[in-house]
Parts: C-alpha cells; structure tokens; sequence
C-alpha cells in the first residue's frame, strides 16, 4: 500500500500524526533525524498545508498537492536550482539531497492530474514552492458532468475533499466570485461549486 492509500483513510492531518511512523516513512528516517523544522504560520493555513512530522519522529514537513504534471516538472527544476543534485530511492519516494537537507517526492495519478506528496526539511525550498493550486474540476475529470451531479464519488469524491475544497476554503470571498462570475468557467460547475458552497454554509450555520 503506497503513502496515498494511507492518507486516503485518514481525515485530517491530525490523524495522521497521532497514527505514527507509517511503514511507507520508515525509509525516510534516516533523511530527516529528529530535529526543529521552522514552518512558517501562513503554510499552515493555507492550501496546500504543510503539516510537521515531528510527532512521527521526522524533523521535517509534509505537504499534498494535485497538480498538472508541468507543475510537477517546474517543481523538479526548482529542487534542482536549490542544489538538490544527489538523487536516491527511499522506499516508494525519490529523494533528493544537499548536504544535511533533502527533499523526498511521491507522486500518483488522479483523473487528469498527479497527487504530488512532498517531505522535507528545507526552509529555503517551502519560500520557493511554485504554485501549487489544483486544475480546475473539469480539466481534472473532463468526463463528468456536472450538470447531472447528484454526490460525489470515487476519485471525484476523494479529489475534491483532500484538494479541491481545502483549495476553494482558502481562497478570499472576493477571489471565489471572481471565479463563480469568470464565463471562461463552465456554467454547470460554477453553478455545483456555488451549491456546494451554499451546503457548507448551512452546515456551519445549523445548531449542533
């Protein structure tokens, strides 16, 4: 079982520290000895969040992202213009190293883009991450159609709850009208990511 179906049973980042050090992070223990890794608060606010593995006896950070694949390359060139030049396997990760730092890479297929999960210690490459937005929903499951959407399943349900939602809370009220009023956007997902947002609203609002 990869990282990817381990995170697929989880909820929240919270869950995933206090699960332990999972088998698919054991190779990674010797990369990154225990140890404080500075992460900015704003990273762990926005999309993507990054999470500290502290509390699985990692001195590094965790961050997953979808993505188109040129994301993924620009990502790999940016590793690559830090200095990260010595390249190993670590387990199912391909993990790059400079010095007493390393980045450690896995990646997986979802739809018409790519699961980037992204372990490391250096600070210098979380303040030089492309952007790391997902596609938009159609791009990423061309096939669907929302207009006849009724619940979210499968790749499309697990997609839009780890990745596509966190994304669209992060934005700014003005940033999701720009993006609900952009024409250039379907109509018919405009109008199912208006009511999925309307549903979460209620949901906040009703009494416990």
């Amino acid at each position: 079982m990869n990282f990817f179906a381990f995170l697929r049973r989880k909820t929240s980042a919270e869950q995933i520290r206090n699960q332990g050090v999972n088998a698919e992070l054991k190779p990674l223990l010797p990369l990154y000895p225990p140890r404080e890794v500075f992460i900015p608060e704003e990273a762990m606010r926005h999309y993507p969040r990054v999470t500290s593995l502290a509390a699985n006896g990692l001195g590094a950070y965790l961050l997953n992202a979808h993505v188109i694949a040129e994301v993924v390359s620009r990502m790999e060139q940016r590793i690559a213009e830090l200095g990260f030049l010595e390249r190993a396997q670590s387990g199912r990760f391909q993990t790059y190293r400079r010095g007493q730092e390393a980045v450690s890479l896995q990646t997986e297929s979802i739809g018409e883009g790519t699961t980037l999960l992204l372990v490391s210690n250096s600070t210098d490459l979380l303040q030089a991450l492309p952007d790391l937005s997902p596609p938009a929903p159609w791009q990423v499951f061309p096939n669907i159609d929302a207009g006849g959407l009724v619940s979210l399943q499968g790749s499309l349900d697990y997609w839009w709850q780890h990745y596509w939602w966190p994304y669209w809370q992060s934005l700014t009220q003005e940033q999701r009208n720009e993006w609900l009023q952009d024409p250039a956007h379907p109509e018919a997902w405009r109008e199912y990511v208006q009511l999925q947002e309307a549903f979460a609203v209620n949901d906040t609002e009703s009494p416990a």
